[in-house]
């Protein structure tokens, strides 16, 4: 009896060693897949001016990194946009510079950019705030941009239905309902306050029609819609 115990706390002994490595070995490999050297391209700087967003990028990696074609700035590709070099060396930099003019300072920047390293493709994603501290009041409210883009959509037999999201952003104007409708675009250049308002298309449940809107002064600025 007392030998068959000895075998059982033997064979637990080891039952729980082996767990243990187990459990060790699996901490080691989410701690890898969680180090920044899997996602090696990381902010150094940036800056905000009346003429451009600007980022430095650093690779902490080991490898050289690829950089894709161009960035997305608030979910869109900028019209203007630049970038130092295409490869970033261990522990070298890259200059990104997203031209203006950039009206809206005291506003932040979601910034997104593809790049390759020895482990694959990667998203370099970051939130640029603003350097001062103004709280920013839009003077059109969203319930005023709402109704200016579905008279804008309905007098032009684009019949809106329900109102999907009103949200404050910034981004670029853009000409897809001025050249759609043949009319002129007398938005200011550059990166503005705005809302996206979207609509839900009255002809088609499922699909939608997307009005920027200048927050400061309520005209129609740009947008899309899904076809």
């Amino acid at each position: 009896m007392e030998i068959l115990a000895a075998a059982i706390l033997a064979i637990g002994l080891v039952a729980s060693i082996a767990i243990n490595i187990w459990q060790y070995d699996s901490a080691q490999q989410l701690a890898a897949s969680l180090s920044p050297f899997n996602e090696p391209l990381v902010l150094d700087s940036y800056a905000i001016t009346e003429d451009a967003i600007i980022m430095v990028l650093r690779n902490r990696g080991v490898s050289p990194v690829l950089l894709g074609h161009g960035c997305e700035v608030n979910g869109r590709n900028p019209a203007s946009f630049n970038q130092s070099a295409s490869t970033v060396s261990p522990n070298g930099t890259v200059v990104f510079a997203v031209d203006g003019p950039i009206l809206t300072q005291n506003a932040s920047y979601g910034m997104r950019l593809h790049y390759q390293c020895d482990s694959g493709w990667h998203v370099f994603e970051t939130r640029l705030p603003p350097y001062t501290a103004i709280t920013y009041e839009p003077i059109i409210t969203p319930g005023q941009a709402t109704s200016t883009g579905r008279e804008f959509l309905d007098s032009r037999n684009y019949t809106t239905g329900v109102v999907l999201s009103a949200n404050l952003t910034v981004l670029q104007p853009d000409d897809y309902w001025h050249s759609l409708f043949g009319i002129q675009n007398n938005a200011q250049p550059g990166y503005q306050h705005c809302w996206g308002i979207m609509f839900e298309k009255a002809c088609c449940p499922g699909h939608f029609y997307l009005l920027l809107i200048n927050s400061e002064t309520g005209e129609v600025i740009g947008g899309s819609q899904c076809l």
